[in-house]
């Protein structure tokens, strides 16, 4: 994939410079890690907290996706990358708050995590397949094609 220059010869891609999109997944950890160091203040009992915990991670690795997306060769690759970073993000997650007054570490928070990322991963690989959002995705360069 080549786009043409100023004189009209065909120069070979960059790779995307899109390097603020990682801030969206960076700010969703920081914003996690924050609330990880406070004791609960509202009840979420009944099977809330998973459904809490899978939305939060879901949407983490929707943003990792969305950053990873213009710059690796697949889709799928970006959607991985996507899933990797969160479940590593849950794991340290889970282990940090078992040392946090007022908190607990639990297996099925972790399993709660993991699932939410999965699903956004299947949705956003579902969606990425509408042109609109494919285009979205894309490096400046393949679009201008």
């Amino acid at each position: 994939m080549s786009a043409p220059d100023a004189a009209g010869e065909a120069v070979a891609a960059r790779p995307s410079r899109r390097w603020w999109r990682f801030l969206l997944p960076i700010a969703g950890m920081a914003l996690d890690a924050w609330s990880s160091n406070r004791a609960l203040s509202i009840d979420l009992s009944h099977g809330l907290d998973k459904v809490v915990h899978g939305a939060a991670f879901g949407a983490l690795a929707a943003a990792w996706f969305w950053a990873f997306a213009p710059r690796l060769r697949s889709l799928w690759a970006a959607a991985a990358a996507g899933v990797a970073l969160t479940a590593l993000w849950g794991a340290a997650d889970e282990l940090h708050q078992k040392f946090v007054p007022g908190r607990s570490s639990d297996v099925a928070d972790f399993a709660a995590d993991l699932l939410g990322a999965l699903v956004a991963a299947a949705a956003v690989l579902l969606l990425s397949r509408a042109p609109l959002v494919r285009r979205l995705l894309a490096p400046r360069a393949a679009r201008t094609e």
